[in-house]
């Protein structure tokens, strides 16, 4: 399960490191100020980058508008930091009883 954070701060990037989950170092750059988990416990930032137009790239809220919209199978967890948790762990729970 792909899920998404609608924040980022370095006390909930502690609470993720607490709970066993690796937060990449993309989660604490500037423009990164949501979260989200791919397929693994591993979070990344999400933030403009190259894979988007120059549009994009200089309007945050077009930016997340456009993530919102070209994301629909992620889980949108919000503001909801223990749903977020939960999310990475019973997608970790599924992965491990796969292999």
């Amino acid at each position: 399960m792909k899920c998404f954070l609608r924040l980022n701060s370095p006390e909930i990037r502690e609470k993720l490191t607490q709970n066993g989950i690796f937060v990449c170092l993309c989660c604490e750059f500037e423009d990164a100020e949501w979260l989200c988990c791919q397929d693994s416990k591993i979070v990344h930032g999400i933030y403009p980058d190259d894979e988007y137009s120059e549009e994009l790239l200089g309007n945050k809220e077009v930016f997340k508008d456009t993530f919102l919209l070209t994301h629909k199978d992620y889980i949108d967890c919000r503001e909801d930091i223990s749903l977020f948790i939960k999310t990475i762990e019973l997608t970790e729970a599924s992965m491990s009883q796969n292999e």
